[in-house]
């Protein structure tokens, strides 16, 4: 059997009314989705410095600005992920 740590993590949508989830950890990213306040998530990951959570809402997964989201645990102890496609559109990367 395979433990994941963050099994379970949840967090919901706070302090605004409307949330871009987007294909990467970065506003330059594409948005995949539009979460409300107060939709649940789950937490499945963050960058490398806790700044940006990656999620999963309706059977889509994205990425969200980690301020906010109110999390079940430190967003710090999720893992790092890299869930995005490379670097965001027009960094020059």
């Amino acid at each position: 059997m395979v433990l994941i740590a963050n099994a379970g993590a949840y967090g919901y949508v706070a302090y605004v009314y409307y949330l871009n989830a987007r294909s990467g950890p970065g506003v330059g990213y594409g948005i995949v989705t539009v979460l409300s306040r107060g939709q649940y998530v789950e937490l499945l990951g963050r960058n490398a410095n806790s700044s940006w959570v990656q999620i999963r809402a309706n059977g889509v997964a994205g990425w969200v600005n980690a301020r906010y989201i109110q999390a079940s645990v430190a967003v710090g102890s999720l893992p790092v992920t890299d869930g995005s496609s490379g670097p965001p559109p027009g960094s020059g990367r």
